[in-house]
């Protein structure tokens, strides 16, 4: 310290991270909805050359068999995940999310790791195979977004927010 009353006070600088505001509901509800069509435009052509529509819109005709079932879930977990696991892991991003212009960090705002992309999509997709409560879960999952810190379910587990990009 010095004795100079006159010089400038000394102090340790510490930099302070600029506190970051979570993406809007509306952003995040419309690159939801933008991803959700994105695999519509895959999946429906398979649901139809598989015949799950035919169960869907007969009620008489037979229900497709577990195995096909299983077969169309597994097939758009993997379009999902090559369309879009390289942006996730790169950028922190879905296709919708870019399109919104919010990504997904972790709760110190630095970029997403691998173990939360999959922690984060196997919740959100895996809830909703949980026979009887599946449907429900998935419901409180997103409507958590409502709460104070704007994080669904899926981001609680994760340990990952969405902002701004």
């Amino acid at each position: 310290m010095s004795t100079d009353v006159y010089s400038a006070p000394e102090s340790e600088l510490i930099e302070q991270k600029e506190d970051i505001e979570s993406a809007s509901r509306w952003f995040r509800l419309w690159a939801s909805i933008a991803d959700t069509i994105i695999m519509l435009l895959f999946l429906l052509p398979l649901m139809y050359f598989t015949g799950m529509f035919d169960s869907l819109s007969n009620p008489d005709a037979p229900e497709p068999s577990a195995l096909v079932q299983g077969g169309v879930a597994l097939a758009g977990f993997a379009f999902f995940a090559l369309l879009n696991f390289y942006f996730l892991y790169r950028d922190g991003q879905t296709l919708g999310k870019k399109l919104a212009n919010i990504k997904i960090v972790t709760l110190n705002d630095e970029p997403i790791k691998v173990s939360h992309i999959l922690k984060r999509y196997g919740f959100y997709w895996g809830i909703g195979y949980i026979p009887g409560v599946g449907d429900l879960l998935g419901i409180i999952n997103v409507l958590l977004i409502f709460g104070k810190q704007k994080r669904c379910g899926h981001d609680l587990v994760a340990g990952t927010r969405v902002i701004d990009c």
